[in-house]
């Protein structure tokens, strides 16, 4: 099920975060503002491929980080990046942005 076009994407993180049914996917805080700061049509690119990752482990183009990432994967969509970790059957959505840094160290 898609998000309303007609609603603004804070509804879109609203309806990510608190309504979709989807009991394998969980979109961090930080990743869910991250997405909020997108450009509008990018935004809802990376709501598709978050629902596509409802069916975690048939989910196509998920691609396995290295190094200090190992572990996480990632999802792309042009030039923006979604990455992801798996726990217990469980998808963690971690970040979102663009490919530009997006794999340096956080500042956290």
């Amino acid at each position: 099920m898609a998000p309303n076009p007609g609603k603004r994407f804070d509804d879109y993180a609203a309806y990510l975060y608190h309504i979709l049914i989807m009991p394998n996917v969980t979109i961090e805080r930080d990743a869910a503002a991250q997405l909020d700061e997108l450009p509008k049509p990018i935004k809802s690119r990376m709501v598709e491929l978050i629902a596509r990752l409802a069916s975690w482990p048939d989910t196509s183009g998920a691609k396995p980080l290295r190094g200090a990432l190992a572990g996480h994967y990632r999802l792309r969509t042009g030039d923006y990046r979604l990455q992801f970790r798996v726990e217990a059957g469980q998808v963690v959505v971690e970040r979102a942005g663009h490919r530009d840094r997006f794999y340096e160290e956080d500042e956290r």
